[in-house]
């Protein structure tokens, strides 16, 4: 009986595919990076998140209802991990530069994970 369950477990058990969530949190960061004044929002904030609010405004809109996120912005040297963790965490980061006014470079990483 317990082989049986398990079997019909294993075939009716939920996928989740952690590519295609890594490839949007890359392509989130993409479309950040090519997006002027969000990108300029996160070179002027540096590692203050709190100065990114229509970075996080865009992020949200851009990611389905079922999926939470963190976003850190750290120096490009820094591991720059998570606050907290929770399960499967899918990441991707992307290091931004190069602004009118000098060199000032910083790394913006993106979590997602399925919300519960």
């Amino acid at each position: 009986i317990m082989a049986i369950l398990l079997i019909t477990y294993q075939r009716n058990k939920p996928e989740q595919n952690g590519a295609d969530i890594n490839e949007l949190a890359r392509d989130v960061l993409k479309e950040i990076a090519s997006d002027s004044i969000l990108r300029n929002e996160i070179l002027l904030a540096q590692t203050d998140t709190t100065q990114i609010p229509q970075t996080i405004s865009f992020v949200n809109n851009s990611l389905p209802d079922y999926l939470n996120f963190e976003i850190r912005a750290c120096e490009v040297s820094s591991a720059c991990g998570q606050s907290v963790y929770v399960g499967n965490v899918y990441s991707a980061e992307r290091v931004f530069g190069a602004t009118t006014t000098g060199f000032n470079t910083v790394k913006l990483r993106l979590f997602i994970w399925v919300g519960g």
